[in-house]
């Protein structure tokens, strides 16, 4: 939702490549999201302060975070995730997951307006 948002905010051409990244089927996640976040930090002045506060930790940081600890998860090595190891992982998902969709309704509403990037 989010990205797809963003790409309906954003000006030709920057539109257009980013659709084509987006709709690649061969493309990764990694990669996508990677190119996402370069959009979104070279706009991040274009961005309400709420959104735009802490932004770089939760997109970077804890974003890259969670993937490591979804990759890992994924080649099971035997380590046992103690109980509280697995709630702060669920409490930083949702945090993540909260500003993640209020970008993306930041992007929505501003199109809706007509206030595509400028």
């Amino acid at each position: 939702m989010t990205a797809e948002a963003f790409v309906y905010w954003l000006e030709e051409p920057e539109r257009d490549k980013f659709e084509r990244i987006l709709g690649n089927a061969r493309g990764t996640y990694a990669t996508k999201f990677a190119r996402f976040r370069e959009l979104v930090d070279q706009r991040q002045k274009q961005l309400d302060a709420s959104l735009r506060d802490g932004l770089d930790a939760v997109l970077h940081s804890v974003g890259d975070f969670l993937r490591i600890s979804r990759n890992e998860a994924g080649h099971p090595t035997g380590k046992v995730v103690e109980r509280e190891e697995a709630h702060t992982y669920l409490v930083m998902f949702a945090f993540y997951v909260r500003r993640l969709l209020a970008l993306g309704e930041f992007f929505g509403s501003a199109v809706e307006n007509g206030e595509g990037e400028s």
